[in-house]
């Protein structure tokens, strides 16, 4: 290598320097990642303090586990406000009340008034004395509904059966029943006739708890009132005397429509209950086979399978409670047929005698009907059940009878009467205006009562 070419790669770089420059700051993309940076620090925070808000309890709850809280009910007190300490309460703090505001009064209007204060505690005396007149109401239920209770017995019928598995087990049905007399012999009770015709035995408890078999005098076909008889010599004269014979009322007093009532045997449906209430209608026909009976309705609410008697405020009977005929509407509202028009059918079933029958329905004709229409006044027939007396003699509904036998028949209620004089088994002759063709035609039928009352075999 010559001089030459080492002095051309030695070349000369002093000149030759270098200097780094820095970034230029670009400050709007600083602000925006500042304020970025910002916002999410404050959602993580928000994000924080709503998780230790609900995880809290829970934590909680497991770190320091709460015991169940026990139920505690309070205990009953003893205390209880009889009725006549409410009412002498409510005396007292209406005469406090009362004086209060009259010294009010007196202290504003600054005179003398004696005379006012007076008047004002007369006729708190008069509330106070209401007030007392409204519980000796009640009491006076109470002592009749006591009174009529000892002539009612419960009577239970038992009939053997046996189940699917052929095991023999006794049928029961019980209902209240009225004494209705004590002879010499026997003590005849009324009651329901529907649980006791099929009855192999019949057992009443009297008042004082005693139990005595008892045997069926007559059953009423058409009301299923019942008589049945107790030997006297099987009740001791404690039993004896622990009852009453019932006292019959009458059920066609003009002013029985709104007087109160009490209902006694079995109302709401078990032995030995009471319900107060006041008679809704007092004279509402039945349409029942040969009868005229009448129902009374009343404000109590009962059991469809009461029984027992509706009694007046002199512990009298006036109604047989019987339900079967109620509206359907009114289904538990307690009812009963009027007891005048039963006391003869009573006393034929108390006394074995017969009750002649005849299976027909009617009413009487309207004296306008007589006029306007030219109907023939008499009893004039609705309706005659099927296979009876009346419709094997050629009754027919749409007839009119004038004449039973020797009697002259001029409305319904004088049929029913000659009817129940007949004798079951006697042939009766009638006289009845038949519809024709353009006028009403006399006709002669013969009728041959049954007897309605039945003796059932419960030997």
């Amino acid at each position: 290598m010559t001089g030459e070419d080492k002095e051309l790669k030695e070349v000369n770089t002093d000149f030759m320097k270098e200097k780094i420059k820095a970034r230029p700051v670009n400050k709007r993309k600083l602000l925006r990642r500042t304020i970025t940076t910002a916002c999410l620090a404050a959602l993580f925070g928000a994000v924080a303090c709503v998780a230790f808000l609900v995880l809290e309890p829970v934590i909680n709850r497991a770190i320091n586990p709460e015991e169940p809280q026990q139920v505690s009910i309070p205990e009953e007190t003893s205390e209880e406000i009889s009725p006549e300490d409410m009412i002498a309460s409510d005396e007292a703090r209406q005469k406090q009340e009362t004086e209060e505001a009259v010294s009010q009064a007196v202290s504003q209007i600054g005179i003398d008034t004696n005379s006012i204060k007076q008047e004002i505690k007369d006729e708190l005396a008069k509330e106070m004395e209401s007030t007392s007149g409204y519980k000796e109401m009640y009491d006076g239920l109470a002592e009749a509904a006591v009174k009529a209770q000892e002539s009612i017995v419960s009577v239970k019928s038992i009939t053997p059966d046996y189940d699917w598995a052929g095991d023999a087990y006794d049928q029961t049905g019980s209902s209240s029943g009225l004494i209705v007399a004590a002879t010499s012999e026997d003590v005849l009770i009324l009651a329901p006739g529907d649980i006791l015709k099929s009855a192999r035995r019949i057992e009443v408890t009297f008042p004082d708890d005693a139990v005595a078999a008892a045997t069926i005098r007559a059953v009423d076909s058409v009301t299923g009132m019942a008589v049945i008889a107790v030997d006297r010599k099987d009740l001791s004269e404690e039993t004896h005397g622990s009852f009453g014979t019932a006292v019959f009322g009458s059920s066609q007093r003009i002013n029985l429509l709104g007087r109160p009532v009490i209902a006694v045997g079995s109302p709401t449906g078990s032995l030995g209950s009471v319900a107060y209430g006041v008679v809704t209608n007092a004279q509402l026909p039945l349409d029942m086979t040969d009868s005229s009976y009448a129902q009374l309705t009343t404000d109590i609410y009962g059991s469809t399978r009461a029984s027992g008697v509706l009694v007046d405020t002199n512990s009298e009977v006036i109604g047989w409670i019987d339900d079967s005929h109620n509206a359907k509407d009114t289904p538990n509202l307690l009812s009963a047929i009027g007891i005048t028009e039963l006391k003869p059918l009573i006393e034929r079933m108390s006394n074995g005698e017969g009750l002649a029958g005849a299976g027909f329905h009617g009413t009487a004709v309207p004296e306008e009907v007589q006029k306007e229409q030219g109907v023939p006044a008499g009893a004039y027939i609705t309706r005659v059940e099927i296979d009876s007396p009346a419709m094997k003699a050629g009754l027919q509904s749409g007839d009119i009878v004038t004449g039973f036998g020797l009697t002259q028949i001029g409305d319904y209620q004088q049929l029913i009467t000659a009817l129940s004089n007949a004798q079951p088994g006697r042939d009766v002759p009638l006289t009845i205006m038949r519809q024709g063709a353009d006028r009403y035609e006399e006709a002669e039928l013969t009728l041959t009562p049954e007897n309605r009352l039945q003796a059932a075999d419960n030997s």
